[in-house]
This record gives structure tokens, sequence and C-alpha cells, in this order.
């Protein structure tokens, strides 16, 4: 089978941080094709095989009448025993919109109870985040013996310090660019396409920066958007190996206690409340399941080798979502395995070069 994380690829932590703890959450799980990256309900962690998600079509009694008597899939165990501190956060802003009655109140107050260790594990990983970004663009530099042009940035937070020292990234990440470009020849293939991929992934990370320090609303929104901006603006001067050391505790602490929550839905009548409360979870407009129908075409055409037509049926669902990641990413694909075609036991799996 061809599993979603092979299709799509890891979601940048950075980006997803930003997805979960904002509104967006709730615009994109209600009635969206991002249903198939995020692992709500029942349906698993995001790296499962599509078919788990077809139940995101159904409605409310459909969805009852597939799953009543039967246990909770475990593959939702799976994704839950492996909960990130951002999904948590998104997790606990998306079920306080749905109300709190039975589990879901639990849900609630369970994610409530861990939030500030969220919150915390995120300011970590953003102090590690920050420091690896300045380290990577140095080394890229220090490889490419170019000699950067900094401003300066001073230690104390002022309105406007992290807007500048982000220029300062995007034009240090765009000199890297140019200079690659101008001696191309002096590389192999395959340094030339790791030394893009390195840049690609800057140039998204710092899009996402920017994206994160101008979130603004919530009490978590505020004070993930505060830390991140004080921490591109200071000379950074943190224990790495401290705040992976604290990620990693809350992380566990995180997982533990869902783990114990997780066991009480172990009993059958637990199970038909869980089932009973997700249900509410699973109706989309007639234009959302179009368009996962569409993916589903077009997916089969890819399987199959039909490249124009598999191209064909993603762009017809650009016309109707033009932002559609999934899409936009197998079209990608479908303009590499053109060019370079798979050998012939090929099972759909994406793996780069």
């Amino acid at each position: 089978g061809v599993a979603l994380a092979e299709e799509l690829e890891p979601i940048n932590k950075l980006y997803e941080s930003w997805i979960a703890i904002s509104g967006e959450t709730e615009k994109n799980v209600q009635g969206s094709v991002i249903c198939r990256l995020l692992d709500v309900a029942a349906m698993g962690p995001s790296h499962l095989h599509i078919s788990v998600y077809e139940p995101l079509g159904w409605s409310k009694a459909a969805y009852l009448s597939f799953w009543s008597g039967k246990p909770i899939h475990p593959l939702f165990f799976e994704g839950w025993r492996n909960m990130t501190p951002e999904k948590l956060l998104g997790y606990h802003y998306y079920f306080a919109q749905k109300g709190e009655s039975g589990i879901g109140k639990e849900i609630q107050e369970l994610f409530g109870k861990l939030k500030n260790d969220a919150v915390d594990a995120m300011k970590s990983e953003d102090s590690i985040l920050v420091s690896n970004f300045e380290k990577e663009i140095n080394s890229l530099e220090e490889k490419l013996s170019i000699t950067a042009t900094k401003n300066d940035v001073h230690a104390k937070i002022e309105s406007d310090s992290w807007k500048i020292k982000l220029d300062e990234w995007k034009k240090r990440i765009s000199k890297v660019i140019e200079n690659c470009e101008e001696i191309r020849d002096s590389f192999s293939k395959d340094e030339y396409d790791d030394l893009m991929k390195r840049l690609d992934a800057l140039e998204k990370r710092t899009a996402c920066f920017v994206k994160r320090c101008n979130l603004s609303g919530s009490e978590v929104e505020n004070k993930l958007s505060d830390n991140l901006k004080s921490l591109i603006c200071r000379e950074n001067s943190e224990d790495i190996e401290k705040m992976k050391r604290n990620y990693d505790s809350k992380v566990s602490k995180i997982r533990h206690e869902i783990d114990i929550f997780l066991g009480t839905l172990r009993d059958s009548k637990r199970a038909e409340a869980f089932h009973e409360y997700f249900s509410t979870f699973r109706e989309v407009s007639d234009k959302h399941l179009l368009i996962k129908d569409k993916f589903e075409e077009a997916r089969q055409h890819y399987l199959k080798r039909n490249w124009v037509e598999a191209e064909k049926v993603f762009r017809e669902i650009l016309k109707i979502v033009p932002q559609d990641g999934p899409s936009i990413k197998y079209i990608e694909r479908i303009a590499e395995l053109r060019k370079n075609p798979p050998e012939t036991d090929w099972d759909g799996v994406w793996i780069p070069e």
C-alpha cells in the first residue's frame, strides 16, 4: 500500500505547530481535505493508508451504524499515544468548539490539565529550532566561503527587531542560493541536490517563523508568538541539551497521562460513548466529498502509472481548492516520475533520490 507519509512527506514541524495552535485547526478539520492529514477522531495518525480515512465522508448515522458494537479502532490509540505538544494544543482548541459533554468533557479536562506542559515543550522546541536555524545558515555560508552582512539586532526585544532579524536571514539564504547557482558545476548532482533541499527547508521555515510571530488572539498564541520573537531577536545562548531534556520530559508526561486515559476506553460501554461523541465529527460538505472521491480516483491512476489521467484529475481538484497541498505534491512527483520512470516492481511508495 501507499502510506500517506510517503505520499505527502512529513509536515514541517514548525508549520504544523502554527496550524495546530491557531484557528486554522477548526476551519481545516471541519469539512476540508486537510482531514486527510490530521489524525482527528478515530482515524489514527496521519501516516496511515488513505483507506483509513474513508469514514470522513460519512454522515453521523452511517458512522454510528458502522462503529456501533465495535471496539475503538487501534489506530486511534496508536495516534494518541504519539501525541505531540502542538497537536495537543490543536485538539484542546478544537474540542472546545464541539462542546463539553461525556467523553468530550473528559478529553477537554485532560488536555486542559496538560496545556501548560505542551506550551512549555513548544518553547523548548522553538529554542532548538531557532538555534539550529542560525547554525545551518552559518554552515552553508562557511561551505561556500560567503561572508555574511549582518544587521545590528539588539538583544532587547523592540517592536520590529524580530522582523529585522528574519529579513537578514532571508537575505543570507538568498545569497547562498545565488552563490550555489553561480558555482553549480563545482558540485556533484548529489551535493547540489542536498544543498537545495537544505535551502528549501530554511526558506519554508523562515516563512513559518513569520506566521508564528504574527499569531495573536488566544493566550497560547500570544505566549508562543512572544517567546519565538524573543528567541529570534537575541543572540541564542540557550543550553540546547537542557532544552531537549525539557522537551522530552514534557512530552513523556503528556503521553503518560494520555495513555492512562486511553486505558479507560477499552470497556465496551466507554467505547459506545466514544463512538457517539466522535460521530459528530464526520459530516462534511458535498464539495469536499467530491474532492475526496477525485483524490482517490487520481491516486489510483498514479499507482497504475497513468500519469496523464492522474495529473488531469489532480488539476481538477485544484480548480476546486487551488491550494490543496496533497494534489500539488502529487503533480510535482508525476513530473519527476515522467523524467525518471520507476522500476517495474514499484508499488507507489515515493522514495526521493
